[in-house]
């Protein structure tokens, strides 16, 4: 299966679950790309004033990750304003994914899994259940590879 991981990461995190999850994708016999998101212009929770520099066409992929830290309780403004200006997301599977500093998904995890579900609904993407991964724990580096493998379990 050919599979797309698009994220933003300001600090690091999302990008190494991504990393992760995409190494295990491709142990399973996946053709995966990871698209780190870019920006021009101060990115602030709640303002879209910025410019990403690198948005990639989604179209020839069978099923999309969608990664984003949590910012302010909400998905960071990147993966939103990347899910409404994306071209080739319409119809497909996208299996979102947050990383947060808070111990519980409720601190802002499941609101920004659901905002990037709504903003993926508007773009007639399909959603699926998404994941929080919580920088909290005492053994990071296992829990990380614990979500990235339920998360590439999501792709069968």
């Amino acid at each position: 299966m050919k599979i797309a991981i698009m994220i933003y990461s300001k600090t690091g995190i999302t990008k190494e679950l991504a990393n992760s999850l995409s190494a295990k994708l491709c142990s399973m016999g996946n053709e995966v790309e990871l698209f780190a998101l870019e920006t021009e212009g101060a990115v602030n929770p709640g303002e879209m004033s910025f410019q990403i520099t690198n948005l990639p066409d989604l179209s020839a992929y069978d099923l999309l990750y969608i990664g984003s830290p949590v910012w302010a309780f909400h998905a960071c403004p990147v993966i939103i304003k990347a899910i409404a200006e994306v071209i080739g997301i319409g119809g497909k599977k996208v299996i979102p994914f947050v990383t947060m500093h808070f111990p519980y998904k409720f601190m802002g995890g499941s609101n920004s899994l659901r905002g990037i579900s709504k903003t993926l609904r508007k773009r007639n993407a399909l959603p699926q259940k998404g994941m929080c991964a919580h920088k909290v724990w005492q053994d990071f580096e296992v829990h990380i590879a614990d979500v990235a493998n339920a998360l590439s379990q999501m792709a069968r």
